[in-house]
């Protein structure tokens, strides 16, 4: 059971679009939202959530970076959706090899609530 996500992105709009869309679909999950991998590893060093979605293209941690970081944590069990637009050709292969979980593009607000509800329900 998924109860509470960390999302982490140095863009707003997107942190705001993807806190929408959880809370409306699901309003029981906490969700918390930071700009950068050094706040992450913050909250990561006093409690673990359900879930952390990354994105890959931050400043001064990358989400390979923050990715790698939570794996050396007492969060190393916590499951990691690196979730990005990047069209870097290494950047699944790197993801994957890094102890990610799934690699999602990003994706519109209805697809991202398709790909959220199937996820879910994989729980």
């Amino acid at each position: 059971m998924i109860n509470y996500i960390l999302y982490v992105d140095d863009d707003r709009d997107d942190a705001e679009i993807f806190y929408e869309v959880v809370t409306t679909i699901y309003p029981a999950i906490k969700v918390t939202t930071v700009d950068n991998g050094r706040d992450a590893l913050d909250i990561l060093s006093k409690h673990c959530p359900d879930m952390v979605f990354l994105d890959y293209k931050m400043p001064q941690m990358n989400g390979i970076e923050v990715l790698e970081a939570i794996k050396k944590t007492t969060c190393n069990k916590t499951i990691i959706v690196m979730y990005s637009d990047s069209r870097d050709g290494n950047y699944i292969e790197q993801c994957q090899k890094a102890g990610a979980f799934a690699c999602w593009q990003k994706m519109t607000p209805d697809n991202l609530q398709s790909s959220l509800k199937k996820l879910h329900s994989e729980d």
